[in-house]
This record gives C-alpha cells, structure tokens and sequence, in this order.
C-alpha cells in the first residue's frame, strides 16, 4: 500500500485526494487514505468523481471519529478538529453530487425526463404521461 499526490495532477486519484483535502504524505498511515483505498472507491463510483470523494470522506470520518473517542487528550483533540472539517468537507460534496443529479420529476431525474421527451419512439398520451409506441413486431 502507498501514497501518492502530485499538486494540480490531473489523474482521477489526485483529484479525490485534493476534493478531501487528503493530501500529507507525513501524516500517520491511519489518519490518511492510501492509494488502493481511493481507487476502490473510484472503481465503485465510475467516472463521477464527486461520489467516489464522498465515499472516501466517509471512510476517513469513520477513522476520525474512532480517533477522537479512543486517543489521549491532544491526539483526542485534533482528531475531532479534523473530523468536523471532514464533515464540512463532506456537507459541501453532498450538495454538489445532489445539483450534478439534477431536480427530479415524478421520481426520476429531469436528464432521464428530458431523454424520453426527446426520444421519437416516446409520445404524450391524454390519460398517462407518455407511452412508447414503437412497436419492436
């Protein structure tokens, strides 16, 4: 397991790291990520990477909020210091994976309404909204 971080890289793991704020190769292995853990969660989210950084902040919160019940009284401290920036961190993530979503209509997102309004095969119907009329026979 390692870590790696290059300022202002554009690969998909150094921009999590720097989404979380997860970027000091000197901090004690357990307070950090290490590559393979953020590359699962990259690997579990696909390409939005906004989802695989919440995931990440949830894993490191975990570690934190253990840290800051179990540790003396300054590691305790900054532990919970650390943990309420993650949270914040992690409230600012939500909302921007929540508008990357899209409002929703009638329990499905306003891309998905727009792609069947724009298909030709998906037509208005006077009782039900919309039906597919194409007929695969």
């Amino acid at each position: 397991m390692g870590f790696t971080y290059l300022d202002g890289s554009n690969l998909p793991l150094h921009q999590v790291r720097a989404r979380i704020g997860d970027t000091d190769a000197n901090a004690v292995p357990y307070r950090r990520l290490e590559d393979e853990d953020i590359l699962a969660r990259i690997a579990e989210a696909g390409t939005n990477l906004q989802v695989a950084a919440l995931n990440c902040l949830d894993e490191l919160l975990a570690r934190y909020a253990r840290e800051a019940d179990a540790g003396p009284k300054a590691a305790g401290l900054e532990a919970t210091r650390r943990f309420e920036r993650l949270k914040d961190i992690r409230v600012i993530l939500a909302e921007q994976v929540s508008r990357q979503a899209g409002p929703s209509t009638a329990m499905i997102s306003q891309a998905t309404r727009t792609a069947q309004l724009n298909d030709a095969d998906f037509t208005g119907h006077p009782t039900r909204e919309g039906a597919f009329d194409y007929d695969p026979g």
